[in-house]
């Protein structure tokens, strides 16, 4: 029996790859179309599977595709009864069929999914998301949002769970952080997702986010937000550094309204595109040298034929490098950065909010 490859890289991101792309991609042929043995070695039934469809990794989007759809399901027979209305139903059910399509794309032809999933599962989720009930505060999962509040540290868990379903959050980011992309495309597909979710000032009239412990619950995480701004205060963006001079920030005193969609925003930044991006560049394998130097080419030719799309690719893969080089920083590197970057979050939001 031959010994496992040896893995370049940090230790956490070589298990991420390990298990969600197998030992063949590990090996650098995870672009090749030529079939290779069954992902993870000999398994004694002889069976051979393609090495652009590694088992684990298709099963992993498929379950995953299975899980929306079963979960939106869920959400359409809620709203069977009940007094809403008939377009709410028909839009939770438009977003049950689409969720259906690609669950039938992903379980039928699952190797032209494989082949071109860097375009396609991007595509398919900002189409599913461009659905106008996906900005909406009646129906599909924002009922979960007018309820109140509830005490203790389990029931604050509950409600953040609940507000991350309820805005839309927990299915943009969860996709993003198990079924990973190239960096760059992950950084703008989340992005477009957001954008498609952001609603804070719907979501802030609900009763969850009106309730008294919810808003004591955000002024506090403001307040602790802003003490942890207080080391990057002198190089934060300038606009950033007035905005706070102006409205008298660290003071602890907040409009419960404009704190609200603050905190909405800082979650949809950090959760919905930091988060899926840091672990796209943790997991996605990097291409070795050979690989740099076949896609270099490619770009030169279609720079000569196809001058956008030679840009594009070009664009995409500096992006995806800077990506994978912080990503591979030393951990208090790292930390930092990743501090200053969320810092950097919660003051655009706040600074959104006042604008807006």
């Amino acid at each position: 029996m031959s010994s496992a490859p040896t893995l370049p890289g940090p230790w956490l991101a070589n298990t991420l790859r390990l298990h969600i792309y197998g030992r063949e991609e590990m090996n650098g042929s995870w672009r090749s179309q030529s079939s290779l043995a069954r992902v993870g070695g000999a398994s004694g039934s002889g069976s051979s599977t393609p090495a652009s469809v590694p088992f684990p990794a298709m099963f992993l989007h498929q379950a995953a595709a299975a899980l929306s759809f079963v979960s939106q399901m869920g959400v359409l027979a809620s709203h069977m009864g009940g007094s809403h209305t008939f377009a709410v139903r028909a839009a939770v059910g438009a977003s049950a069929v689409v969720q259906c399509c690609i669950l039938l794309l992903m379980l039928l032809a699952p190797a032209a999914y494989w082949a071109n999933r860097t375009w396609l599962l991007p595509t398919l989720r900002v189409m599913l998301f461009m659905l106008p009930m996906y900005r909406r505060t009646k129906g599909g999962t924002a009922i979960l949002l007018e309820r109140p509040a509830q005490d203790g540290a389990w029931g604050a868990a509950l409600d953040f769970a609940r507000v991350a379903a309820g805005t839309r959050l927990l299915g943009a980011a969860l996709f993003g952080f198990v079924l990973p992309l190239p960096p760059a495309v992950m950084l703008a597909t989340q992005t477009v997702l957001v954008l498609l979710i952001s609603n804070s000032t719907g979501y802030c009239g609900t009763q969850l986010l009106r309730d008294p412990l919810t808003q004591w619950r955000i002024a506090a995480l403001a307040h602790w937000l802003e003490l942890g701004a207080l080391p990057f205060l002198l190089v934060l963006p300038t606009g950033i550094q007035l905005h706070a001079v102006a409205t008298g920030a660290f003071k602890g005193v907040y409009d419960s309204h404009a704190a609200c969609r603050a905190a909405v925003s800082f979650a949809n930044l950090s959760l919905g595109i930091m988060g899926p991006t840091l672990a796209a560049a943790l997991a996605w394998p990097v291409p070795s040298p050979e690989q740099a130097r076949a896609e270099e080419q490619r770009w030169r030719w279609q720079l000569q034929q196809q001058w956008l799309r030679g840009q594009v690719r070009r664009t995409s893969a500096a992006a995806d490098a800077c990506l994978w080089a912080l990503a591979r920083q030393p951990c208090l590197v790292c930390s930092l950065i990743l501090w200053y970057l969320l810092v950097l979050a919660w003051w655009g939001s706040r600074a959104a909010v006042e604008l807006l």
